[in-house]
């Protein structure tokens, strides 16, 4: 005779509410003392064993059927996280290239280096050219890694970000993606704003080989537009990512 499972704990709940012995339940369902024992001791009996529980005790047979396990929380393996570690290189290397550019160029300029300019190109105002390498020095090689940095900080603090929709986005199943993608997003910028800075430190220089320093105001506009252009692409890209 097949046999299934049965809710043995709400079984002797149902009969000791009743205040029925295991001989009671036995001849009110017109089974043996024995078999109700087993029933109650192993959990499980035969459909015709279970109908006459049911119907001793006042319930659906459905009643006696014993309750589903619980299903196991998926186990979901967490991501690696790189801490936008190709991010890190590509700062850091431009970085280091910083560094080198700014000995090389700033071999090549004059003790006193015309450091600011008219509207016309013409030098109105200089600084000794130590001054103006250390200048250098923190804009292409420090500056980098501190704003890369200061990104690092911010997604401690989720509050100081400013994305679009950020409650969904920063919510506990996004944030680990949201954050790897916001650091190479912005390591990118980190890159590249020290490459136009070094342009323009180039169209100095090369001002500064004149006599009088002029410098090339043409291209100094056109060279920023361009980079607020890329800035704006730049901003317009992070925008659309986190459009839902």
């Amino acid at each position: 005779m097949d046999t299934m499972a049965i809710a043995r704990e709400k079984i002797k709940a149902l009969r000791e509410a009743k205040a029925w012995s295991q001989a009671h339940l036995a001849e009110a369902a017109g089974l043996s003392l024995r078999t109700v024992q087993r029933m109650e001791a192993e959990g499980t009996a035969s459909g015709e064993t279970r109908l006459a529980v049911a119907a001793a005790l006042g319930v659906p047979v459905e009643a006696l059927n014993p309750a589903a396990p619980p299903a196991a929380a998926p186990v979901i393996e967490p991501e690696p996280d790189d801490d936008g570690a190709p991010g890190k290189l590509l700062v850091f290397a431009v970085s280091g290239c910083g560094l080198l550019y700014s000995l090389w160029l700033g071999s090549r300029l004059p003790p006193v280096v015309a450091s600011h300019f008219s509207v016309t190109g013409a030098a109105n105002d200089s600084m000794p050219r130590d001054q103006f390498v250390g200048l250098m020095f923190f804009v292409l090689c420090a500056l980098p890694p501190l704003m890369l940095w200061g990104m690092t900080l911010a997604l401690r603090k989720p509050r100081t970000l400013r994305i679009p929709d950020a409650a969904y986005w920063l919510s506990e199943s996004r944030r680990p993606a949201t954050e790897r993608w916001l650091r190479s997003h912005f390591a990118l910028f980190c890159a590249g704003l020290p490459i136009f800075l070094g342009w323009i430190f180039w169209l100095v220089a090369q001002a500064n080989r004149s006599a009088h320093p002029t410098l090339d105001n043409g291209t100094m506009l056109a060279s920023t537009g361009l980079f607020l252009a890329a800035t704006a692409a730049w901003v317009a890209v992070l925008n659309r990512h986190f459009r839902r």
